[in-house]
């Protein structure tokens, strides 16, 4: 009897054991499959890069590295005087174009007063030079008068096709003088934006960062020269799931982020999109597995989870880059 019961005494603690060992392997898998977790997250946000849009020296900067700035805040300038040189240039030949439309307009109404007049005087010509043949025919005028009547109705008829002709021409230069009032304008408004472009704002709330712009600097169009985090934006974590934890995960789902940076603090989020291909599939060297010593490995897909704004990132802020622990909940 002592024996059986020192036996059943040890036999108790080892189910216990065997229990809470089972029971907790059952916790791990459930946890796992309804709540798939991973480490490998980071913190992301809309970064605007700040880029000149034409060339030229720096003249002042107005702002610090890692300072916040609302949108429309003057970033750094850009030296204007050849900027507004050329578009004292611009003004001037818009407005020579304006003056020669209208000469080119004048032009054209005298070329048809011209014609007008020309019109009427073959007409009457042609009258005078039938009356002075018809006079010449019964003996009443000499051969000399007909011929000269002849010869005013030719010069009268030459006079009116030159006046045709101005006219034609008149218009033509009107025409064209139209096409270059266009480029002068097209060359005015380039040149008044390319003025404008000389002092550079901020296009959105943000966190100046990664700024080594002095004045003094010559920048050329196109060319970051630094970086804007948009504070205005959600802030949102890239994580890479391992393809074997995607089964469940949709968009729409709840998720849990937990930063290193706040130990204890958790934020809610939400999946907005899962990538439809992995990240070496992009990368300049994709994985090529047609060869004899290929190994399988588990790859991850990133699963975009969104965290919309609210008043816990104004007690713990949000920084680009920060490591982050991501539940979703399946479920």
């Amino acid at each position: 009897m002592k024996k059986r019961h020192l036996t059943r005494k040890k036999l108790i603690p080892l189910l216990v054991i065997i229990t809470a060992i089972a029971l907790g392997t059952l916790y791990y898998f459930y946890e796992n499959y309804y709540y798939p977790s991973t480490d490998d997250a980071y913190v992301n946000a809309n970064i605007p890069y700040i880029a000149s849009q034409i060339n030229g020296k720096v003249v002042t900067v107005n702002v610090l590295n890692h300072q916040a700035v609302k949108a429309g805040t003057v970033l750094f300038t850009i030296d204007p005087t050849p900027f507004q040189d050329a578009l004292d240039q611009a003004q001037g030949q818009y407005l020579v174009a304006q003056q020669q439309y209208k000469a080119d307009q004048a032009a054209i109404q005298v070329a048809m007063a011209n014609l007008a007049s020309s019109q009427a005087s073959l007409v009457l010509n042609e009258k005078n030079t039938k009356r002075m043949l018809e006079l010449v025919k019964v003996g009443y005028a000499s051969t000399q008068d007909g011929d000269q009547a002849i010869a005013n109705l030719k010069s009268a008829q030459a006079n009116l096709d030159g006046n045709l002709a101005s006219l034609a021409e008149a218009k033509e230069n009107l025409l064209t003088q139209e096409s270059q009032i266009k480029v002068s304008k097209a060359n005015l408004n380039t040149a008044q934006l390319n003025l404008s472009y000389t002092v550079v704002k901020a296009p959105v709330d943000g966190i100046v960062s990664d700024l080594s712009l002095r004045p003094g600097m010559v920048v050329t169009a196109g060319n970051n020269l630094f970086a804007l985090v948009n504070s205005a934006s959600e802030y949102w974590v890239d994580t890479n799931y391992k393809e074997t934890q995607l089964e469940r995960i949709k968009a729409g789902q709840s998720a849990k982020i937990q930063l290193d940076m706040y130990p204890g603090v958790t934020f809610d989020g939400y999946v907005q999109s899962i990538s439809a291909a992995d990240g070496t599939t992009f990368s300049l060297l994709p994985a090529e597995n047609a060869t004899g010593n290929w190994v399988k490995i588990t790859q991850r897909f990133i699963v975009k989870v969104m965290i919309p704004h609210t008043a816990l990132q104004d007690q713990y802020p949000l920084r680009v880059g920060a490591s982050a622990e991501v539940t979703v909940n399946t479920k």
